[in-house]
């Protein structure tokens, strides 16, 4: 059973001239158990493709389903306790200690 599915997601900034396809037509589809990994070169989209698929951000156009629920249906506040009780984001450069290791850090987050 997949648990995460979006197909043909599409994320569009500006328009005409200065429009920027920073994903278009990306599908994914991630089975219960199975363990997923996203890499390109910078700029490619990662970020933007996992901001689409943990409900940070909204696509142009397609549906995030994640375990069944559309997150494009779900209000603000049902965005937030979906978040905080099924989706755990790791952000890159957001507010890190510079002297402590990634275990440190996930540690941390336990308390």
């Amino acid at each position: 059973m997949a648990i995460l599915n979006a197909f043909h997601l599409k994320k569009y900034y500006g328009r005409d001239e200065g429009l920027v396809k920073a994903l278009d037509d990306v599908n994914v589809s991630v089975e219960n158990g199975q363990f997923a990994a996203i890499i390109g070169i910078s700029g490619s989209g990662k970020s933007t493709l996992l901001n689409m698929l943990g409900g940070l951000d909204a696509p142009t156009s397609c549906s995030v389903k994640v375990e069944g629920r559309s997150l494009e249906k779900l209000t603000e506040e049902q965005l937030t306790v979906f978040r905080r009780q099924r989706i755990g984001f790791i952000f890159q450069n957001y507010n890190l200690i510079p002297y402590l290791t990634a275990v440190e850090r996930l540690r941390g987050m336990e308390r």
